[in-house]
């Protein structure tokens, strides 16, 4: 309580543009907050929480997804990560197979 008042008391000395700025920076940090609790521990809520309140989710994603989490909903949203939890080991092996695909293509090239 003490630091939201004290914050107000600083604000109000401070000119608009650096205020605009502390809002959306809290604004900001609420909106991830609220994102995490939506999406749980790397995705375990995340099921759960479009079954019992598709609407909010649908909302959330309409007005943004917050970049630090954009990557992890995205896999969330398109089933990604199922399918690469699903097939551990999968996917660095195609790695590996471009890779040395492009190392022998350079090595014919050059």
């Amino acid at each position: 309580m003490c630091t939201v008042v004290c914050i107000i008391c600083v604000c109000a000395a401070l000119p608009d543009i650096l205020l605009q700025d502390i809002r959306s920076f809290f604004r900001e940090e609420r909106r991830v907050r609220k994102w995490r609790k939506m999406i749980g521990i790397g995705g375990s809520d995340w099921k759960h929480y479009v079954r019992r309140k598709p609407n909010v989710v649908k909302r959330r994603i309409r007005k943004g997804i917050p970049d630090c989490l954009r990557g992890l909903v995205w896999q969330l949203i398109s089933g990604s990560r199922d399918l690469l939890l699903m097939n551990p080991g999968v996917y660095e092996v195609y790695l590996f197979l471009i890779f040395s695909f492009q190392k022998v293509t350079l090595v014919r090239f050059f």
